[in-house]
């Protein structure tokens, strides 16, 4: 369905410039890894060593197959910045970084903020 919106917003989205991930089985299992600290982090990792699981409707996402850095994170959830939870987020260190590579964005519907 994110897919299908996206090109119907007429975003110039593909396989290979776009890795869509959503939530697994593995994102719950955060204790055993390495610098996994909120749910959303194992998918970072998997950007940042090329082993994304990403969706396309062709099938074909073999561009992120390859390590990838991320330079930027923009997020209406509090954990949509790496290495954050609720309960050890720091809003002053968090702004101090605003605009260099994290943005967030209000959302008075739903989300984690406190």
């Amino acid at each position: 369905h994110t897919w299908r919106n996206l090109v119907a917003l007429g975003l110039p989205i593909t396989a290979e410039n776009t890795c869509l991930m959503g939530r697994s089985k593995a994102d719950s299992v955060l204790s055993e890894k390495k610098g996994i600290v909120n749910d959303k982090d194992l998918r970072r990792q998997q950007i940042n060593t090329g082993k994304a699981d990403c969706y396309s409707p062709n099938k074909k996402h073999t561009n992120w197959l390859k390590p990838h850095q991320i330079v930027f994170q923009v997020g209406d959830n509090i954990e949509d910045i790496g290495g954050v939870t609720q309960e050890n987020a720091k809003p002053a260190e968090l702004l101090k970084r605003w605009a260099d590579d994290v943005i967030i964005l209000p959302n008075p519907m739903y989300g984690s903020w406190r």
